[in-house]
């Protein structure tokens, strides 16, 4: 998205991509008072179809807890509707999704890693197939030349692989940084080059644990690339252990994952005193016996297969 200012009338912004990340910025210009413009390469529909511009647009969504709360302060009365058009309140599943970025010109100073696997969903009594999962991550703004009024946002700035469910929540945390930016201190956003970068320093470190989260799981099979560093291997170790744990009844363990994951707490949760004891204790006394498979769950299963 671009940001620019008049010496009459609203402020103007221009946003490349209609994806969800790019909505998102377009309510977030918009609570701010600016006149916006979205750029997108495909015709959009009238109603809920799959396009071109969105490449997971046939897979299921999720919307983390966090992100619901942002998408509501971007758009009032989002989660009534959403529940309104039978979309379910659960725990994490598949999917994200937000147009790929298009400023290819700016260096990259980190590799992505990629997970070349594919994962497919029962869409419509068809498969439908992840074609992009991939993690990838641009370091735009550090570079000096890094043009003033110019942010990268979404799958623009970090794609993550769809199956872990975090595209759109960053998205909408993202969008909330540059409304509080345009809204709160207008002037500081179109300023000069510096601003601009701190700002999207801001906006990459809305997508830095999530990453964390992606990159750590993918790079644990062997068909990823890269390796991992002993503090991330250590760090998936141990959320696999706390995994075990939460499958197997521990109620904090639970909810530290349900909390980080959903980035609704600190991930230093995860490391609390206590899931260590009940590390400790498990190790001495072994597992208690797995929770059964949840009822509704074969229910969901049953519905979506008739």
């Amino acid at each position: 998205m671009s940001l620019s200012a008049t010496s009459a009338g609203p402020r103007e912004v221009v946003i490349i991509g209609a994806s969800l990340a790019g909505l998102f910025a377009a309510a977030a210009a918009d609570a701010a008072g600016a006149r916006t413009m979205i750029i997108a390469r495909d015709t959009l529909p009238e109603t809920p179809l799959a396009r071109k511009g969105v490449p997971q647009g046939r897979q299921p969504h999720v919307l983390l807890h966090q992100g619901l709360l942002a998408a509501e302060k971007l758009v009032p009365g989002i989660r009534e509707d959403l529940l309104n058009r039978r979309c379910t309140l659960r725990a994490p599943s598949l999917g994200s999704t937000s147009t790929a970025g298009c400023l290819p010109g700016y260096p990259r100073t980190r590799r992505s890693r990629r997970l070349g696997r594919c994962w497919s969903s029962w869409s419509a009594r068809r498969y439908a197939i992840h074609r992009q999962t991939g993690n990838r991550r641009h370091r735009y703004g550090r570079s000096h030349s890094w043009p003033a009024g110019l942010l990268a946002v979404g799958d623009a700035y970090c794609a993550f692989n769809p199956v872990f469910g975090q595209g759109i929540t960053v998205a909408a945390c993202q969008a909330l940084l540059i409304r509080d930016a345009l809204k709160h201190d207008s002037s500081r956003a179109e300023r000069g080059p510096l601003e601009t970068r701190r700002l999207q320093h801001r906006i990459g470190a809305a997508a830095d644990f999530p990453w964390k989260v992606a990159t750590t799981e993918d790079l644990r099979h062997p068909s990823s690339s890269g390796s991992q560093p002993r503090v991330q291997r250590f760090f998936g170790l141990w959320t696999t252990q706390l995994a075990r744990l939460a499958a197997h009844g521990d109620r904090g363990a639970y909810l530290a994952f349900a909390r980080v994951y959903h980035l609704m707490a600190a991930p230093a949760m995860l490391f609390h005193p206590s899931l260590a004891f009940s590390a400790c204790r498990a190790a001495v006394r072994g597992m208690p016996e797995q929770n059964p498979r949840p009822r509704a769950l074969d229910a969901l299963m049953r519905s979506r297969s008739a």
